[in-house]
């Protein structure tokens, strides 16, 4: 498991980490905001797909973080401006989730 050697805020719109394995992410926060792990966003994630389906999400596009803290030493709680913030987003999530190519690569 790698874990942070630093987390940094970048203005409004990104979140920087830096590993112990020298590797970085940068995670727009309109991406993580999509990719909050709560019960109730994974819940709608997962709605079966059909040619009729009611969106009833939130818009992303204009999230910003309002609040970051950790969690432990494991995660970090990210308060969105849309007032979401029940997502609690454990280090080995944020290292899955990584939207880098070299990551993304399967």
């Amino acid at each position: 498991m790698s874990y942070p050697a630093e987390i940094k805020r970048v203005g409004n719109h990104e979140l920087r980490i830096s590993w112990d394995d020298q590797h970085e992410s940068v995670y727009p926060i309109t991406y993580l905001r999509k990719e909050c792990p709560c019960a109730e966003c994974l819940k709608f994630r997962n709605q079966p797909k059909s040619s009729l389906r009611v969106i009833s999400g939130p818009v992303y596009e204009t999230v910003e973080v309002k609040e970051m803290e950790l969690v432990g030493n494991y995660a970090l709680n990210i308060s969105f401006t849309d007032g979401h913030n029940t997502g609690i987003f454990s280090f080995d999530y944020l290292r899955e989730i990584c939207p880098c190519p070299f990551c993304k690569t399967p």
